[in-house]
């Protein structure tokens, strides 16, 4: 076929191709080829390419939910967040009343949400959604964990994991259990019926086979096939010493590439005090508290037989191309810099709880964080605080009159400009 024939290709098979793009760089570059290749990519429709991940922010008050990017920092300019396409309430596109919804957590690109009593699947961005089975009443579903996309998976290979809490009025901690379901089951299976927790840090799906890591930072092997968590010799509690003045803030397993990682962030409240109230003649110093956050990652190592069994552990410098994505609440995830273009190579974004802050740092680095600006949020401002990472399930494109609410008009399909120019803002 000669070369000027590439635009004449059908637009339908063009549209096809662009939809199995699996990162952002890729479907920026389909997009530049030519006016036909972007107008096949947006289907017909004046659209603009929107990068990934996103941000999920929550008003607790009002019980609503709102979808912003990450946008890449220009030379000493604050990293900010800008608005997707407008607000995505979950109640509004179902139709229902949002005290009767509940947005549980996102694995995978799905987001897990309560509707009334029963449980559920829902792509947001397509609207597709998958049924989950209904959870026994006297136990919540806190988190769900995906092995693979529901609709993509081969022969609807699936598996889902979560995690069940019970409160209980005199008894602390609350109890709570791992559950699994295959596609097409009518309920939950227990998981941990040798090994019952306390609590559970994270579960995290690799090769195969599904990980736990346990309260006392042990990590054990879930086989659904016997229904059961099996106890491995790996004790992360021995690769670090903890301070006084640290707290946790989140830790996860999270795999990233052809590893499996564990990834733990902490908080220091370092107390300043400053001399210009006793130069002044005052009696007392002013204390100043700032909070210093700390990454460390390590790796875990299995055994040579091609068991799956973990034995150890060892530090991680750096992870490489790959930034990691985790929070309290979702599944946590890995993307790699090189074909989504609006992280950072060799960075850990995290969540601050209960605050309107997202904390950006490489591995076992130790910075002080400053609140994020969360632009195009409706008023009060206050009230929106990030609640889970999100990355669609494949490229995204929005209105154009949308996508120019930000600093800059969106290209359009007579334009040449790259879509770079909507990534960087």
């Amino acid at each position: 076929m000669a070369a000027e024939d590439w635009a004449s290709l059908e637009q339908g098979l063009l549209h096809d191709i662009f939809l199995r793009f699996d990162d952002d760089a890729n479907a920026a570059h389909f997009r530049g080829v030519c006016s036909q290749w972007r107008a096949a990519a947006a289907g017909g429709t004046g659209t603009a390419f929107v990068p990934r991940p996103w941000l999920v922010v929550y008003a607790p008050e009002q019980r609503r939910h709102a979808w912003l990017r990450p946008s890449r920092r220009r030379r000493r300019e604050r990293r900010r967040f800008k608005r997707v396409d407008g607000e995505m309430s979950l109640w509004l596109e179902r139709g229902g009343n949002p005290a009767a919804v509940w947005l549980i957590s996102v694995s995978r690109g799905w987001v897990a949400m309560k509707h009334g009593e029963s449980h559920l699947l829902r792509d947001p961005v397509s609207g597709d959604e998958v049924p989950l089975p209904s959870c026994d009443p006297r136990y919540e579903l806190t988190k769900v964990i995906l092995t693979d996309d529901p609709l993509s998976a081969a022969s609807g290979e699936w598996t889902a994991f979560a995690f069940l809490s019970r409160h209980q009025h005199n008894v602390w901690p609350h109890e709570r259990r791992v559950v699994f379901c295959r596609a097409g089951d009518d309920g939950w299976t227990f998981l941990d019926k040798a090994i019952q927790a306390q609590r559970y840090r994270g579960l995290e799906f690799f090769q195969g086979r599904a990980y736990v890591l346990l309260s006392n930072y042990t990590v054990a092997v879930g086989d659904v096939v016997s229904r059961s968590l099996i106890a491995t010799c790996v004790d992360l509690s021995h690769a670090y010493h903890w301070r006084h003045d640290e707290l946790l803030e989140v830790s996860c397993l999270v795999s990233c590439g052809d590893d499996l990682l564990f990834v733990q962030v902490t908080r220091q409240v370092v107390l300043r005090r400053s001399c210009f109230a006793f130069l002044a003649g005052h009696h007392h110093y002013r204390d100043h508290r700032r909070r210093r956050f700390t990454s460390k990652v390590y790796k875990l190592e299995f055994a040579a037989d091609g068991s799956g069994v973990p034995v150890g552990f060892t530090k991680v410098e750096s992870i490489g191309d790959y930034a990691l994505f985790v929070s309290r609440r979702s599944h946590a995830f890995a993307l790699p810099a090189s074909g989504f273009p609006g992280v950072e190579p060799n960075r850990i974004y995290h969540l601050v709880r209960l605050r309107p802050e997202v904390v950006v740092c490489a591995p076992w680095e130790t910075r002080r964080i400053k609140p994020v600006p969360l632009d195009d949020l409706p008023e009060p401002r206050t009230q929106w605080f990030p609640s889970h990472w999100f990355c669609p399930r494949r490229p995204v494109q929005v209105q154009n009159t949308m996508a120019a609410a930000g600093a800059q008009a969106a290209p359009t399909m007579d334009n040449a400009v790259a879509d770079d120019a909507l990534i960087d803002n």
